[in-house]
């Protein structure tokens, strides 16, 4: 039984540590929102638990705190101050961003400079 806690807080760890991986690589990625892990404690079975006592991730969470705003000086650039999302549509699909590089088309349309999935 104590191997599978041991197990358990590696596995949680290892989920951790691709979280923060994911963090670091897309640093300089526009209007990324870095993400957190959140664990929770697995209890025993003679205390109420599942098969083994442990730990597990319980969450994975973004963060929507605002970054910095930089004037650029191009007109399409836009920014939100406080809670929201830019609602733009793709393939007839509507997608919800907070970059705000907007360009306009021939047809004077405008669109996102950079799509974010």
């Amino acid at each position: 039984m104590s191997i599978n806690i041991g197990l358990s807080g590696l596995r949680a760890t290892s989920e951790q540590i691709n979280t923060i991986s994911h963090n670091i690589a897309n640093v300089d990625t526009i209007g990324y929102k870095s993400s957190r892990t959140e664990f929770q404690d697995v209890y025993a079975p003679q205390f109420g638990g599942g098969e083994m006592g442990g730990v597990e991730v319980s969450d994975i969470r973004q963060n929507f705190i605002g970054g910095a705003t930089v004037n650029t000086g191009r007109n399409g650039d836009l920014a939100i101050n406080g809670e929201g999302f830019f609602m733009v549509e793709s393939n007839a699909q509507q997608m919800y961003t907070r970059n705000g590089v907007f360009n306009l088309d021939a047809e004077a349309t405008w669109y996102l400079l950079t799509a974010i999935s």
